[in-house]
């Protein structure tokens, strides 16, 4: 009688047991092991930007930009062009029409081209304008940081510069006080860019 109740009383200790709970804190992860690699996100590469006197490389997912200034010499620039444009060199050719004196052209099929003067200290070509034509391969591609290039209506190019237009020789040409410049396709705010430029040029009519 003695040794029923004996046992009887395990058994009932055994039943009021439980297993203990797992700390909700630390639940496994099913397919992550401490030997699990992560790979970062990619970075985005820099875009080029045309700029009042200057080009610039934007990067769009932070909005920072490095400009590349005047005075630039040409293979530098160029090799900076070429990796960051989706559009094939065409070359560079000296034009020797300007009044600013021979002036070295390198452009793109997408009708940028960057105007380079010899330095006369240096004997090198050294960045000094640029020019973006219509009607060119992508053309349209080509802008400023705020979106403003071949395409934009006179109304938009307003949002975000003061503008003087005149009509001169070339059509319609409007200029900012910070030195850059283009040809609109008429005088309403509807009229579009159809080149621009700033820096050393060689508007020849």
């Amino acid at each position: 009688m003695i040794l029923f109740l004996f046992l009887l009383g395990i058994a009932c200790q055994n039943e009021g047991k439980q297993e203990p709970e797992q700390d909700a804190g630390i639940l496994p992860v099913e397919g992550i092991g401490t030997d699990r690699k992560f790979e970062e996100p990619e970075r985005e590469e820099p875009v080029l930007v045309i700029a009042t006197n200057a080009l610039q490389l934007l990067n769009e997912e932070t909005g920072a930009t490095t400009d590349l200034l005047f005075g630039m010499e040409i293979d530098q620039l160029v090799d900076i062009v070429n990796t960051t444009v989706e559009s094939t060199y065409k070359g560079d050719q000296i034009d020797t029409a300007c009044g600013a004196g021979p002036l070295k052209m390198a452009s793109w099929e997408n009708g940028l081209v960057l105007i380079f003067k010899e330095s006369k200290s240096s004997g090198d070509w050294e960045f000094e304008g640029w020019l973006l034509d219509a009607g060119m391969k992508d053309s349209e591609k080509l802008h400023t940081v705020s979106g403003v290039g071949i395409g934009s209506t006179r109304g938009e190019l307003e949002e975000d510069y003061e503008i003087e237009v005149k009509q001169t020789n070339l059509g319609q040409e409007f200029s900012t006080e910070r030195g850059l410049f283009g040809i609109l396709s008429g005088s309403g705010d509807s009229a579009t860019v159809q080149t621009m430029w700033s820096g050393l040029s060689c508007n020849v009519q």
